[in-house]
């Protein structure tokens, strides 16, 4: 049973969402959560084929029931649109749910050299939830010369790149203890944020459409193949440090784990510049872009305060800087290219997020 149950889910959640968000996360990690535990549970228990199972049911079956017992009373039906059922439903049902309220009323904004994303609830006045400006055309040349330089790590650092390219939960999951067995509500949470992270993250993309270092320069020479996308803003950063932020919120405070999470977002990043696939400032453009939609999630779930939205102004990031994960992203010290409305505003809270959250976090008491 646990066989079937941890293989189907890794493989379905590891190959599904390498394969792409909307035809291989969301297929992959229901039809390997999903189908990996029936399968694995039935074939376990029972030890008979489907096709001996089916048999043996319908034979069964005839020789139980008798004749038909109508039903004396009309059947009671639950409320229309209640959270509830949440926790009633398949797991792909409710990310399939889960993932449709994250995405509900986003859409992007274009403003000269910059993409902001927009949030609009229902008879709401749009908020904007992240802008990012792109950086111009020297940054990124001078950036060329640091990516060259972190190529030195490569010998140290090749296994963790490798076995960081479809993400970095297999290695949060140590820090916190996290399992299959005991958080699946926490991971179907992780699940669709990261899916609305890589629908956010590819259209930002596409939008602002960066060379990768190895179409700049034939020194790079990267570690793996450079993904058919363009550079900026860093998925891997974006993706790792949205999950860092969201399992600090989610368990109990601790100082330690929230350090340890926020250094293994760091490395995730940096990593992804060792292997030459990616600027600095793609790193520090991901991180703040991960940082916004974590809280914003949070936001719709009910359970964050009120929401500022961020903005990484390209323009202001030094050509020369590499990306220093220390710099704080408001307040005092806080570079230029690191701003946060100062208006606040209260976001339309969704009850299937905050119900998804809700069962989250009880995993973790």
């Amino acid at each position: 049973m646990s066989g079937g149950y941890s293989g189907g889910y890794s493989g379905g959640y590891s190959g599904g969402y390498s394969g792409g968000y909307s035809g291989g996360y969301s297929g992959g990690y229901s039809g390997g959560y999903s189908g990996g535990y029936s399968g694995g549970y039935s074939g376990g228990y029972s030890g008979a084929s489907p096709e001996l199972l089916a048999s043996a049911l319908t034979n069964t079956r005839a020789a139980l029931v008798g004749l038909p017992v109508p039903l004396t009373t009309a059947p009671s039906l639950p409320p229309v649109d209640a959270v509830q059922a949440l926790a009633r439903s398949r797991a792909a049902a409710r990310v399939g749910t889960v993932s449709f309220e994250m995405l509900a009323g986003l859409h992007f904004e274009h403003h000269g050299h910059a993409l902001a994303l927009v949030f609009q609830g229902p008879g709401a006045a749009p908020v904007e939830v992240v802008r990012l400006s792109r950086p111009g055309p020297d940054t990124f040349r001078g950036q060329l010369d640091l990516v060259a330089h972190y190529a030195e790590l490569r010998d140290d650092r090749g296994g963790e790149i490798l076995a960081q390219v479809n993400g970095a939960l297999d290695f949060m999951a140590p820090i916190l203890g996290l399992n299959t067995e005991r958080h699946k509500h926490t991971l179907e949470l992780l699940g669709a944020a990261l899916g609305l992270a890589n629908l956010v993250e590819m259209r930002l993309k596409l939008g602002f459409d960066v060379p990768r270092p190895v179409q700049l320069s034939p020194q790079i020479q990267p570690l793996l193949p450079t993904p058919g996308h363009a550079s900026w803003p860093s998925g891997h950063a974006t993706e790792s440090y949205l999950m860092a932020a969201l399992l600090s919120h989610l368990l109990p405070s601790d100082g330690v784990r929230d350090v340890q999470l926020k250094r293994l977002a760091a490395r995730v990043a940096v990593n992804r510049t060792v292997a030459g696939l990616h600027y600095p400032v793609d790193s520090a453009a991901g991180r703040l872009l991960g940082t916004s939609l974590a809280e914003f999630v949070r936001a719709r779930s009910g359970v964050g305060a009120v929401f500022h939205a961020r903005h990484f102004d390209g323009s202001q990031y030094p050509p020369a800087e590499d990306f220093d994960p220390r710099l704080p992203l408001d307040g005092a010290g806080a570079p230029a290219y690191h701003l946060r409305a100062t208006s606040a505003h209260s976001l339309a809270a969704s009850a299937w997020l905050g119900r998804i959250w809700q069962l989250a976090a009880a995993e973790w008491v």
